[in-house]
């Protein structure tokens, strides 16, 4: 059995890396340019609505984009930085490792999440 400092310790330790990991993400964030953040905003948002991860065409719709290929772009480039993540080969995309930035929470109960 663990005493309590050996507890606490291990607790600060789990508590340092998931600190270390939320300011790696905030990072990441500042580094989007505005369009892909509006797209991953966008995709939150779907996500915490439908309760499902949403299509190319529903982000663009939401987003304001004519075009799905431009929409595709700011994907790829989010996918690449590990922001989100394909929910399936059929379904659209999920948020990954963001329910700490900016006030986000994480997708609730029956939703996708990361």
């Amino acid at each position: 059995m663990t005493n309590p400092t050996e507890a606490l310790i291990d607790a600060l330790q789990r508590e340092n890396t998931r600190l270390t990991e939320e300011n790696r993400l905030l990072r990441q964030l500042m580094d989007l340019t505005p369009a892909q953040r509006r797209v991953l905003e966008v995709i939150i948002a779907l996500e915490r609505e439908n309760g499902y991860a949403p299509t190319v065409r529903e982000i663009a719709r939401r987003a304001g984009l004519s075009s799905t290929a431009t929409v595709q772009g700011h994907l790829r480039r989010l996918l690449e930085a590990g922001h989100i993540r394909r929910a399936s080969r059929r379904v659209g995309y999920t948020v990954r490792g963001l329910e700490h930035a900016n006030g986000l929470d994480r997708p609730g109960p029956g939703r996708v999440s990361p």
